[in-house]
């Protein structure tokens, strides 16, 4: 567990953009908190605004949580470091790498989002997207 600092760079009325010192590879995860002891996790997402040895966090307004984190970056009471925690073992987005195509078929309201950025900025093709359902 550590405490690193933390750059908010983007937040919009869906999402907030995060960005940490540091490496890691599209497809982990990392577990965030803001005072030590309500984590959350969140899966590595590249934007290309985040800068050398550095990686981001895409999180999506979904919960009280992210919400509360978005309005105080909104209202200038952003946090100027965040508690962080490595998580084991890497998820879907990291294996999708090995395949030239792949289907993601993603349920829920928060799926998705980071992962599709992260591959397209790590593959350079253009990513076609399908979104069906109420958003």
């Amino acid at each position: 567990m550590r405490r690193l600092p933390a750059e908010f760079l983007a937040v919009t009325s869906e999402v907030v953009v995060v960005a940490l010192p540091g490496r890691r590879l599209l497809g982990e995860f990392v577990r965030v908190s803001r005072e030590g002891h309500e984590w959350h996790s969140f899966a590595v997402a590249t934007t290309g605004s985040e800068g050398p040895g550095r990686y981001c966090l895409v999180i999506r307004r979904a919960g009280e949580s992210t919400e509360r984190l978005a309005r105080d970056v909104e209202h200038g009471r952003a946090a100027a470091r965040l508690w962080l925690r490595g998580m084991r073992g890497y998820g879907f987005m990291y294996h999708a790498q090995a395949y030239r195509r792949v289907l993601m078929v993603a349920t829920g309201y928060v799926a998705g989002a980071a992962g599709r950025r992260g591959m397209r900025r790590r593959h350079g093709a253009p990513l076609r997207c399908r979104v069906r359902g109420q958003q």
